[in-house]
């Protein structure tokens, strides 16, 4: 199933761009690949105590014109501890999103951009040894999620880019408790 549904992803975002892949006769070098490592914050339970987990990232990209971009991101997270009254468990997360970028008209080498995304959150709960479960408790859900994001991308040759980011992930529809900031520092690739 999980495939599945990375396989439509991937797809989709594929049909997607055939139809504009005129307009990007202006940008030299429209598609990226990247690779980042970050850390993600979270607070399932509104508990001042924080519980924080490194992340993994990778993207692919297309920039259409000089100021729009799209990208498709995933993320791995692992063992989001949940510690609240009712469970010990911990969570491993995967995100899969469809990124819209804006890149304002300033700056050549450094460019900051605005996005937001729309995608699938996949959790798997890790259980903790001797805990028992009530009758329907499910140990893996994927749903809708949404990000918001902003970044600096700084042009190092022509092909390479370090990218700075941030963002925010919530989810819904039955992971509306999840939500989380992350910060990722990686390199991309142009070409």
């Amino acid at each position: 199933m999980r495939n599945w549904i990375l396989g439509s992803v991937v797809l989709a975002l594929c049909c997607f761009t055939l139809p504009f892949s005129a307009a990007a006769s202006s940008v030299d070098k429209p598609f990226t690949v990247g690779a980042a490592i970050g850390y993600a914050v979270e607070n399932f339970n509104v508990d001042p105590d924080q519980d924080n987990t490194f992340a993994a990232h990778a993207n692919i990209g297309y920039r259409w014109t000089d100021a729009l971009a799209t990208e498709f991101q995933f993320d791995h997270m692992r063992k989001f501890d949940v510690d609240n009254p009712f469970s010990k468990d911990s969570l491993d997360i995967n995100t899969y999103i469809l990124l819209m970028k804006y890149y304002p008209p300033f700056g050549d080498v450094t460019r900051a951009y605005l996005g937001v995304g729309v995608g699938l959150m996949d959790v798997t709960v890790n259980f903790k040894s001797g805990e028992i479960k009530t009758p329907g408790y499910v140990s893996n859900r994927t749903r809708a999620c949404g990000k918001l994001a902003m970044g600096l991308e700084r042009s190092l040759t022509d092909h390479w880019i370090l990218e700075g980011a941030a963002g925010y992930v919530g989810g819904h529809d039955g992971l509306d408790d999840i939500d989380y900031f992350t910060w990722h520092l990686g390199l991309k690739y142009r070409f």
